[in-house]
């Protein structure tokens, strides 16, 4: 979260703008380094998306302390979407963390 918020410090400087605009935004290019981590699970639509993150379900930590019974109750989350949950979840780099980190080094 601190280095995607040093981006966007750098990424309001006026000098930048041009850039900017032409990668479509600060948040695409944002989400490019580091994507929000439900981005990262296959075949979710972005409404799913946009519905989880509206309840909270952000960080693999969240997701993984919801039930199944409370992902079902997501409009777009069936049987095959709460599996591919668990399994980002048990394979997330991070626990905490909200985002993903695709910078290399």
């Amino acid at each position: 979260m601190d280095r995607r918020e040093a981006l966007t410090r750098v990424l309001a400087n006026p000098a930048w703008r041009k850039f900017v605009h032409a990668l479509r935004g600060t948040d695409a290019i944002l989400d490019r380094f580091f994507p929000p981590f439900i981005s990262a699970i296959p075949r979710m639509s972005a409404k799913t998306k946009t519905a989880l993150s509206k309840l909270g379900y952000t960080a693999p930590t969240s997701l993984a302390g919801a039930s199944d019974k409370e992902l079902l109750a997501v409009s777009g989350v069936g049987p095959a979407l709460v599996k591919a949950i668990r399994v980002a979840v048990a394979n997330a780099p991070d626990p905490e963390a909200r985002f993903l980190d695709r910078v290399l080094r």
